[in-house]
């Protein structure tokens, strides 16, 4: 009933306050669709209205249909890379975040914590209900440094703009494609198999209905040692979009989504190290086994079978683990023509993300783990966003975009023993031989344990912004100025309970935050000729305040707004008759009060809390260029690079105490490259063969702010993809593909454990995050267009 009401109330509000594009996103993305970076100019909504890419003065890089599918990028955590800016590192806690572009962003496990880069899909604001699954997908549009002018909620950093395909008024077609590689098998090192489908439905000639959906299965991307199984993913998910012209210059857009995903048997954070870490030399010293005990700690994790290394890949865990998300989302929107080249746009939206995950923290067996940590959290999202949007034609010497914005949404957690968590420390008495305890328990000794004091924590959020925004564009000719501005009104505000479960002491947190911000844009373009177009801009961005929560002994806290103001000059230019783009820009961006997260052992409890804080200031600068389309008949590229030093404050301390200022940010490596090619040939008079290409390239990175030991620095890498197949037309298409050629690891963020030693010492249990970009994939695509 709430989510029909709330559709109710927006679809009735927007037929008095239609919406529009100056063109429909998605029939802009089919000329680009049909001939992905290709002859066709390529149509961008970066400022909220059709226009050539080469047309706005914002550094944007664009990922087609063609390039999706052909480098298997599926997911949204994928699109890392495609993008030499964009850093999209998959968020262990299934909330928001995980986005950084030039080194700013968020990776947070903390509910608390907002994105910096926005997604915003067909014109809706995500939140913290970010799309896993890239799905019928016609295009990407990257933008690069803040936003908020004209895109609402969380884009301090950038936004991530995705349009799907629209649905097409004049023909029935549809398209089925499937991927398939299996762990194990032709040099594959984990397995994935997919299955995706559309189906398009013209409806008597002025409305057009287009159902897609998707099933994935991974398996293999980590090996349990002690119960002899695999992880597992399965995904599946379903969307329906219906579009209808119901008069002359009035068009409907209805849109609904749901998503499925569960997985089981690991999760993907393994054992790197143990040992007590000297932070100057960076090495590690294992501490001397207790009074009695035979083992030492990295002894007991070896005898697992477990190596424990940067690239780790087994666990050694006898505790269940699963995580499930469903995600669901319903969105309308009116387009109206007023007549003398004004437009209305309205996009009501309701999107909803429920989670549950039961994770063995350190993956290693109670037998064998003298302190057992599991983790137990439920929590359930959801959010509502109304935008309405006036705009006049941007071919006219003066032209505007004026709107308003609503966003509000709600999270409720529960996380502790009443969602599952447990911490069991092993009481010794005496000597614990370990031959007796792995892999079966035959002295009661290694069975003993108390259950010290768990807390049960239950926490609430809300967030609501008001806002109004415009930009003004004036046009005599070969120059354009403009200026724009937001105005918005935020609240936020949490509620917190965490009870002792060993003594049900229970402490209470409840806090509000408003506050009242102006950004803004001003800039100027200048073209010079139809292919090379110089461009400036000055922007103030604004990310919402933060509430870190009230979490087992850790107090509830304010996290300040972070506030961007970025500079940023470019060129853009057209070459090979407009087929090949290359675009050059320079930017400076200082953020003040930079929202970073960070995870903390908590030793009264033995667990990890996560939670945002403020760095005073970083600044962001550097320069970045892309270069994309076509060279000759045959060879179809996409190609970006970043050079971008990011550097904590003077005097930052690291967890540890180690001073890290003027050290590279975490999570920024300093310079990062992609090269994306794919070159086609003729078989037979019907049958075309091709040949395909990508490498992203980052240089070194640090991937914790635990100390300033080069421990936490990954090594410079470069990641290789390759293709080879047929293709006839639109109709048909086969490959076989491999990625990450070379086997190359990834890490995507170092982190501190639930310590495994009786002296309850912290920091001696070291974990490494890795994903299945960090292992070799290959395997078979095929397509069929109907």
């Amino acid at each position: 009933m709430r989510i029909s009401a709330i559709l109710f109330t927006g679809v009735a509000s927007m037929a008095l306050v239609t919406p529009a594009f100056a063109q429909d996103a998605g029939d802009a993305a089919k000329t680009q669709a049909k001939d992905d970076l290709g002859d066709s100019e390529i149509i961008v909504t970066a400022q909220r209205t059709a226009q050539s890419v080469q047309d706005v003065p914002i550094p944007i890089t664009v990922v087609g249909a063609d390039q999706l599918r052909a480098q298997g990028v599926q997911e949204i955590n994928d699109l890392g890379r495609t993008v030499s800016s964009l850093k999209l590192a998959e968020n262990p806690g299934g909330s928001g975040g995980g986005g950084y572009i030039r080194g700013v962003g968020t990776f947070s496990r903390s509910r608390a914590a907002e994105p910096s880069v926005g997604i915003v899909v067909d014109g809706v604001v995500q939140g913290l209900t970010n799309i896993r699954n890239l799905s019928d997908v016609a295009r990407v549009e990257v933008l690069r440094g803040p936003q908020g002018t004209l895109f609402g909620q969380s884009v301090s950093a950038g936004v991530i703009n995705i349009t799907t395909i629209a649905p097409d008024y004049d023909k029935f077609s549809g398209t089925i494609s499937t991927e398939l590689s299996f762990d194990d098998f032709a040099g594959s090192n984990y397995g994935k198999q997919q299955i995706r489908a559309a189906v398009n439905v013209p409806i008597a000639g002025f409305a057009g209905l287009r159902v897609s959906g998707y099933g994935v299965r991974t398996q293999g991307v980590l090996e349990n040692i002690y119960l002899g199984n695999k992880d597992y993913r399965r995904e599946w998910g379903v969307r329906g979009r219906f579009k209808a012209e119901l008069a002359p210059g009035f068009t409907l857009n209805l849109a609904a989504e749901y998503n499925s995903e569960d997985r089981g048997n690991g999760y993907f954070l393994a054992l790197r190290d143990t040992g007590l870490l000297n932070a100057a030399t960076g090495t590690l010293t294992q501490p001397a086994p207790p009074a009695g005990v035979v083992a030492s700690n990295y002894d007991r994790v070896r005898y697992c079978g477990v190596n424990p290394n940067i690239n780790n890949f087994e666990i050694c865990s006898d505790a269940p683990s699963a995580q499930t998300y469903r995600t669901q989302g319903y969105s309308g929107e009116f387009d109206l023509d007023l007549g003398g080249g004004l437009s209305l746009t309205s996009i009501t939206a309701y999107r909803k993300l429920a989670t549950s995950t039961q994770n063995d923290i350190d993956n290693l067996p109670e037998a064998l783990d003298l302190t057992s940590v599991h983790s137990g959290l439920t929590s359930d999202y959801d959010q509502f966003t109304q935008e309405i949007r006036l705009a006049s034609d941007m071919s006219k010497p003066l032209s505007f975009t004026l709107g308003g914005f609503y966003f509000i949404s709600h999270v409720d957690s529960v996380a502790g023993p009443s969602a599952g968590a447990y911490t069991r420390i092993y009481t010794r008495k005496g000597s614990l031989p370990i031959a007796t305890c792995f892999p079966v328990s035959t002295n009661a000794l290694c069975n003993t344990f108390i259950v010290p004091g768990a807390y049960d924590n239950f926490q609430s959020w809300y967030t609501r912004n008001t806002s109004v925004f415009g930009e003004l564009r004036y046009h005599p000719g070969q120059f354009t100025v403009f200026a724009g501005g937001r105005y918005n009104i935020a609240k936020v505000g949490f509620d917190g309970t965490t009870v002792n479960t060993a003594n049900n002491a229970t402490t209470t947190a409840s806090m509000r935050l408003s506050d009242n911000d102006f950004s803004w844009r001003i800039g100027a373009e200048y073209e010079i000729d139809r292919n090379l177009m110089l461009f400036s801009t000055v922007s103030r961005g604004y990310k919402n305040a933060q509430i870190s929560p009230l979490q087992n002994t850790t107090p509830a806290q304010a996290v300040s707004p972070e506030i961007p103001t970025s500079f940023e000059a470019g060129i853009k230019s057209s070459w090979l008759n407009g087929r090949l783009l290359v675009n050059l820009s320079a930017f400076y961006t200082s953020v003040k009060n930079y929202q970073g997260s960070r995870c903390d052992v908590d030793i009264a409890t033995q667990s990890t809390t996560c939670n945002p804080f403020n760095i005073p200031k970083i600044i962001t600068k550097g320069i970045e260029g892309d270069i994309f389309g076509r060279v000759g008949d045959h060879l179809k590229l996409n190609a970006s690079f970043t050079f971008n030093p990011v550097l904590y404050p003077d005097n930052f301390l690291a967890q540890d105490g180690t001073n890290m200022g003027g050290t590279q940010l975490a999570d920024a490596a300093r310079f990062t490259a992609s090269f994306y090619g794919d070159y086609d040939f003729a078989l037979t008079s019907k049958v075309d063969g091709f040949l395909g290409f990508d490498i992203s390239y980052k240089s070194e990175e640090r991937l914790s702010d635990l100390s300033n030991s080069r421990y936490f620095i990954y090594k410079g890498h470069a990641i290789v993809g390759a293709r080879v197949g047929a293709k006839m037309g639109d109709s048909w298409r086969l490959a076989l593909f491999v990625n990450n050629l070379f086997n190359q690891n990834s890490p995507q963020q170092f982190a501190s454990l639930a310590n495994q030693d009786t002296t309850r010492a912290p920091n001696i249990a070291w974990g490494v995050y890795n994903t299945s970009r960090g292992l070799r994939q290959v395997g078979l695509q095929a397509s069929l267009n109907f």
